[in-house]
């Protein structure tokens, strides 16, 4: 497995409960691309946000669930680097 920041957050947040899928820079890493990702981009659905803020939370980041799911795109500041939400694309 890479040593990529991102997907050590992906690794964290899923191990953490959170359902959602990869997409972005990060998913053409996994597929292969050499290229290390600057962030890390999930779609999420809405019904799974709140799963998503309690990972968050568990890594030190924060999210509000209402808010994203009212702006369907919000980016969060984690200690891995930054991530992009992007509620009801998965």
């Amino acid at each position: 497995m890479t040593d990529c920041r991102a997907v050590r957050l992906a690794a964290l947040l899923r191990a953490g409960g959170a359902l959602f899928e990869v997409v972005g820079g990060t998913a053409r890493h996994l597929a292969g691309d050499p290229r290390a990702p600057r962030d890390l981009d999930v779609a999420v659905r809405p019904d799974d946000v709140e799963a998503l803020a309690g990972a968050l939370g568990r890594v030190g980041a924060a999210l509000d669930p209402a808010r994203a799911r009212r702006l369907r795109v919000v980016r969060v500041d984690t200690s891995y680097g930054p991530l992009d939400v992007f509620v009801g694309a998965a």
